[in-house]
Order: structure tokens, then C-alpha cells, then sequence
């Protein structure tokens, strides 16, 4: 399912579905890469999972893909980078 040295990936409660339908979510670890991922990367796994848990996986993806297209061009953000990877700007 992804690196074997995740103990997410390799959590009994995750494997063939989605995270969100855990019954121990979120986790401990869970909510560690969720720090760090708050902190890094202006985006958060839990809010993320609770939002296909709420509206379903298409309404996520939909306000996902305007979340992160550039205002400017319409490029990809870089989520890694916080820029678009087409003009360089950073998101307003």
C-alpha cells in the first residue's frame, strides 16, 4: 500500500480502505503526520479524510483541484514547493 516503513500503510485498520473509516481515527499516528504535514505543507490529512467522510470523495477532489490551481494561470500548486509549478507564484 505505500512504504513499508509507514506504520500507517502497514496498520491493520488501514489497509484495502480508505482511512477515514477507521475506528480509531484519527490515530496517534495519524495525528503526528498530520502535524507535520500542517506545518510543511499548508494542508491537513485529517480535515482532508473528515471531508470525504462528510461530502464523499468527488466533492473532495472537486474543492481540492480549486484549492490548489494558481489564481494567476490556472497552473498546479506544488504542494511541496507552496508555489505553482507553472508561473512561480505563490497561492494568495
Amino acid at each position: 500500500m505505500g512504504n513499508s516503513n509507514c506504520g500507517i500503510s502497514s496498520c491493520e485498520q488501514v489497509k484495502d480502505r480508505y482511512r477515514h473509516t477507521c475506528s480509531d481515527f484519527p490515530c496517534r499516528r495519524l495525528k503526528q503526520l498530520d502535524t507535520r504535514y500542517r506545518a510543511k505543507y499548508h494542508m491537513s490529512m485529517i480535515d482532508n479524510l473528515a471531508a470525504i467522510r462528510k461530502d464523499g470523495i468527488r466533492a473532495f477532489v472537486k474543492n481540492e483541484r480549486e484549492r490548489w490551481s494558481c489564481k494567476a494561470c490556472g497552473g498546479i500548486i506544488d504542494v511541496h514547493h507552496y508555489r505553482c509549478s507553472v508561473c512561480g507564484r505563490e497561492p494568495e
